[in-house]
């Protein structure tokens, strides 16, 4: 009985442990100390700044700083609200494709550009709250995905967290390499633990950058508005509702 509820306990502890797919195109070899311009997280059916901010911090990490400059957010709407606009209607109906990519990487400082998308439920880090957000259709949009492994629906668990980061080369124009976590723990920060360590294999000694233009977007911290997260349907000078 004992040793039957031992096997129990385990079988469920490894169920809850992070873990990490990374896929590459034909050909991609890790390059040591490339750069990355982080573009923004796709989550809850939209580009959002408030899916980025409590992953900002252990990501960032992963390139070497406490908080890399991502572009989408106020910056991005300010320099270029044409493409802001249109990046934020594309990505409402087609999630993050090639030919969003292709339009934002001119921008990228970058040897790669890192969007994000994200599953429903983001659990709580040791030092911030969970982020909870209706399912989303589809990952990284209808185009530029790597291969079935990645093309899964959501999870229908509500508590499982799932990330993906597709780096797509500014050089070859095209998604070079996918990673993919999936977590049904509650502990943030074990998450992406795991998650950074298989980043930080896959581009070893790699160092996050800006975005030319946008040079005073800077990171995204905990308490920041963004005008990218409200309702564009919303006059400007509508009051908020009570």
């Amino acid at each position: 009985m004992r040793i039957a509820l031992a096997v129990s306990m385990l079988l469920a502890c490894a169920d809850d442990a992070p873990s990490v797919r990374v896929e590459t195109a034909a050909g991609f070899a890790s390059p040591r100390g490339a750069t990355v311009s982080v573009f923004g997280a796709f989550h809850d059916g939209r580009m959002s700044a408030d899916a980025w901010r409590p992953l900002s911090t252990p990501l960032s990490r992963a390139f070497g700083k406490d908080a890399c400059d991502v572009a989408w957010g106020d910056a991005l709407r300010e320099a270029k609200p044409d493409l802001a606009d249109w990046v934020d209607q594309s990505t409402r109906e087609n999630g993050i494709t090639d030919e969003m990519l292709e339009k934002v990487a001119p921008l990228a400082k970058g040897d790669y550009v890192m969007t994000l998308v994200v599953y429903r439920y983001i659990p709580k880090s040791r030092t911030r709250p969970a982020t909870r957000g209706a399912p989303v259709a589809g990952g990284m949009g209808r185009r530029g995905r790597m291969g079935p492994r990645m093309q899964g629906p959501p999870p229908e668990e509500s508590h499982v967290f799932e990330l993906n980061a597709g780096f797509w080369s500014v050089r070859e124009k095209k998604l070079v390499a996918e990673a993919a976590l999936r977590y049904a723990g509650d502990d943030l920060d074990v998450a992406t633990a795991a998650f950074v360590a298989k980043l930080k294999a896959l581009l070893p000694g790699a160092t996050c950058v800006g975005w030319s233009g946008l040079e005073e977007s800077g990171p995204l911290r905990e308490g920041d508005v963004q005008h990218g997260d409200q309702d564009p349907d919303r006059h400007e000078n509508e009051p908020a509702p009570d």
